[in-house]
């Protein structure tokens, strides 16, 4: 009797051990799946924030654009003189220059 009781607990030991190497990979499977739910959830989070950045920096550069189209505009020689019409400004001849090496008023 002894012999068969022995074999018996063998057989228990060994099924307890597959359950538990059974029930160890499993876990180790769902613990890696969850890491890579949320690696992947971690990099969809960041490309869209790339995105939403990228699309924003293409505004702002479009927005920029436009308004150094306005500057080049406002500062074009004919606005300039449109502007400057009503001021009573007169347009210059000639110009004269000042040499700064030679003193152009003296102190008495």
């Amino acid at each position: 009797m002894l012999p068969a009781f022995y074999a018996s607990q063998q057989q228990k030991k060994a099924s307890y051990g597959t359950i538990s190497l059974h029930i160890l990979i499993f876990s180790i499977i769902l613990f890696f799946g969850f890491i890579y739910l949320y690696q992947t959830n971690n990099l969809v989070v960041q490309s869209y924030s790339l995105r939403k950045s990228h699309a924003a920096l293409q505004s702002f550069q479009d927005e920029n654009q436009k308004l150094r189209g306005e500057i080049v505009g406002f500062e074009s020689l004919a606005a300039l003189r449109e502007a400057t019409k009503d001021f009573g400004m007169v347009v210059v001849d000639q110009a004269g220059y000042v040499d700064a090496a030679q003193p152009f008023a003296k102190l008495p």
